[in-house]
Formats: structure tokens, sequence, C-alpha cells
């Protein structure tokens, strides 16, 4: 999915991690304009 957003430029990252807190998700968007930082309850 994110090799593919990649490619064409126009879709958006997503990746998540386990911490001790919780899972976390980082998202970026199409444009890499922003980057939301989120507990996976959050998203």
């Amino acid at each position: 999915m994110n090799d593919e957003a990649i490619k064409n430029g126009n879709d958006t990252l997503i990746a998540a991690y386990k911490t001790s807190q919780g899972k976390i998700c980082i998202i970026t968007g199409y444009n890499q304009r922003y980057t939301a930082i989120l507990f996976s309850h959050e998203y």
C-alpha cells in the first residue's frame, strides 16, 4: 500500500507501531503537508 502511494504520489502513507502505551499510528497526507501521530483508539 505505501509503496504504491510513493510511486503514485497521490495517496496517504500509514505506519503503525506497538509501544508500552498502546499502538500508535503515523499518517502522512498525500501532499506531505501534514503528519499526524495518534493512538489507535484516536484514529
